[in-house]
């Protein structure tokens, strides 16, 4: 069950992250010489998610935790912004390249740190290091982007889903939730290589999802 769970999980990604990135989006003609406006309605929502949802403290200096809801809202409202031409793609990207309060910018190394300590559970060495693997390391220098928190908060997010789906809780999943697991982290993936230019930190830089999938494989 495992491994055609995660032969599933890993070409479903692979395909993710082989299809075209960001510059090869086409620009839609009418939307460049005005002769048609762009509707940013999408945009304004997907800016008021990120605000609201992934760049936010809970009142406690700290990153505010997604409910599943949220996250799937969070992620549908990227989605929407980001894969229609005529949505002002370059405003939700001009957003996220703003530089985070230091507040936040701590919150979210303590979340990523957090959820780095959290994976130690995982008793099977390869498994834990092949999810670990997807989170990154954080410079002391420079500041965060909201672009780099959303993707802490995504990919943190990710990494649960993992653990899950290769620990002792993935046995209890029914086909439906694992479909639906391996579409959201898929989700994931593109938006993250579709808001990598608002970044400052190339999360996805040193992970090697060939290898990573053969680990998980294994097991």
């Amino acid at each position: 069950m495992k491994r055609t769970m995660m032969f599933a999980l890993g070409v479903a990604l692979l395909l993710v992250l082989s299809s075209c990135d960001l510059e090869s989006f086409g620009k839609n003609l009418f939307l460049e010489t005005g002769l048609i406006a762009a509707n940013t309605s999408a945009t304004d929502a997907a800016i008021a998610e990120v605000k609201n949802k992934a760049v936010v403290l809970d009142g406690e200096d700290k990153l505010k935790n997604l409910t599943p809801v949220e996250k799937e809202q969070l992620i549908n409202s990227l989605g929407k912004a980001l894969t229609n031409e005529n949505t002002q793609q370059e405003k939700l990207l001009d957003e996220l390249k703003k530089p985070v309060p230091e507040d936040i910018h701590d919150a979210a190394k303590q979340k990523l740190e957090a959820a780095i300590a959290e994976l130690d559970r995982i008793t099977d060495e390869n498994v834990r290091d092949a999810i670990k693997s997807l989170l990154p390391e954080i410079p002391e220098e420079g500041t965060l982007t909201q672009s780099d928190v959303l993707n802490i908060q995504l990919l943190t997010a990710m990494a649960e889903s993992l653990g899950t789906l290769m620990g002792d809780g993935g046995a209890s999943l029914d086909d439906a939730q694992v479909v639906a697991m391996v579409g959201e982290m898929s989700d994931i993936i593109t938006i993250i290589k579709k808001t990598a230019d608002a970044a400052q930190v190339d999360v996805l830089q040193n992970v090697d999802f060939a290898v990573l999938f053969t680990q998980l494989q294994g097991v």
